[in-house]
């Protein structure tokens, strides 16, 4: 259906901001869709984003964003792996570091990166399982991790950079002008990354799992389906 709609609509790939998993964001509305919305699980629907800033997959924020930080409220934006609220700070310089960017120095701008402190963060199973992993063939103890699973940390510092260099070249940054964003490229055959499969979940069935095919970047669609029941 994505795919169908960039396809139908009438800049095609040039109108496209960012595709999500269930969605993609145009810089001008789709003639075509207006005729297929509803409230029906798997017919599209419709909202408007103002002044969307990007900052890295996954995080992006738009005036309503904004606002609700300027009022002081809770701040609601897409903000995944990353608490929102701790983040929120950083918002206005990562916009006034894109404001500064000029077409005159693309490519040779600085990508917005910054420093913010998280009250709570946690080391899951997972990480301290991969930390043990890694010391394997060291002069380290095996596992020597693994303890550090469940482990709170209040006040980390944590690092987010907006610099796209894993999937899309930074050198092929370029102002549209006809359209008044930026854009990257994605990096040529030869040098993409080969795409990573989402991994199991920590604690599912090992094999023949009925849901299998039903994982999600956010975990399984039954655990899905119980926290909205609040069933834990």
């Amino acid at each position: 259906m994505i795919l169908n709609a960039i396809a139908s609509h009438p800049d095609k790939a040039a109108a496209v901001v960012m595709v999500a998993t269930d969605g993609v964001y145009f810089l001008s509305p789709h003639p075509g869709l207006d005729t297929q919305l509803s409230d029906a699980m798997g017919d599209w629907s419709k909202g408007e984003k103002r002044d969307l800033c990007l900052f890295k997959p996954g995080i992006y924020w738009d005036d309503s964003s904004r606002e609700r930080i300027n009022l002081g409220e809770a701040p609601r934006f897409k903000a995944r792996g990353i608490n929102a609220k701790d983040f929120s700070r950083s918002i206005a310089d990562v916009d006034a570091l894109f404001d500064s960017w000029s077409p005159d120095s693309a490519p040779g701008v600085t990508w917005p990166k910054v420093e913010f402190h998280s009250r709570f963060t946690q080391i899951s199973v997972l990480q301290a399982l991969q930390w043990s992993e890694g010391t394997k063939g060291h002069d380290q103890q095996e596992g020597k991790y693994r303890h550090l699973a469940g482990q709170v940390i209040n006040g980390k510092k944590l690092e987010q950079d907006s610099k796209p260099d894993i999937k899309r070249n930074p050198a092929t940054l370029r102002y549209d002008a006809d359209r008044g964003i930026w854009r990257t490229q994605p990096w040529d055959h030869k040098g993409w990354p080969e795409s990573t499969p989402y991994e199991r979940r920590f604690g599912t069935d090992n094999e023949n799992s009925a849901w299998d095919e039903y994982q999600t970047p956010d975990g399984s669609v039954m655990m899905s389906f119980r926290e909205a029941l609040y069933a834990g």
